[in-house]
């Protein structure tokens, strides 16, 4: 597993998870070292497998370079919008997506609700390494127990 990461500096892990639009997570990926890409760990997982064709629509950052795969697979692809250097404002495209960019807003609340556990911001010995990827599970069941991230009159 190739976990150091240089940009923290530090040997990480990284993981993609799903999260439904009621900001509930619907699916934990395993763990794999911090350098690996989110492309990588999406065709490894073989998620596109798990989505139904003409469906399906997924929500991805700006780096994570799936769109070959989603259009083979006829799953709807969606991007928040983001400014490129140089301009002062959005394209007309971008200011048509601006609810995207606000449903990015309730994955981060969610992917920062397990970034809070004291047990994920530890340092661990490597000899707990086998056990991460049922210490993510557990956390992410306990981040879905916890108290929505949006009010009942939003889902």
């Amino acid at each position: 597993m190739r976990s150091y990461s240089f940009y923290k500096k530090d040997h990480t892990i990284k993981i993609l998870i799903g999260v439904s639009p009621s900001g509930m997570i619907t699916y934990l990926s395993k763990a794999c070292g911090g350098r690996a890409s989110d492309k990588a760990i999406f065709n490894k997982e073989k998620i596109i497998e798990l989505l139904i064709p003409g469906h399906d629509a997924i929500m991805v950052d700006k780096g994570f370079l799936i769109d070959d795969e989603c259009k083979r697979n006829y799953i709807k692809l969606y991007r928040p919008p983001f400014l490129g250097r140089g301009k002062s404002q959005f394209s007309k495209e971008a200011e048509e997506t601006v609810e995207i960019a606000r449903a990015r807003v309730h994955v981060e609340r969610r992917i920062q609700r397990l970034k809070n556990f004291t047990l994920l911001k530890n340092r661990y010995s490597w000899t707990l390494l086998p056990l991460i990827d049922d210490i993510l599970v557990i956390v992410s069941a306990l981040v879905n127990l916890s108290e929505p991230i949006l009010s009942s009159d939003k889902f």
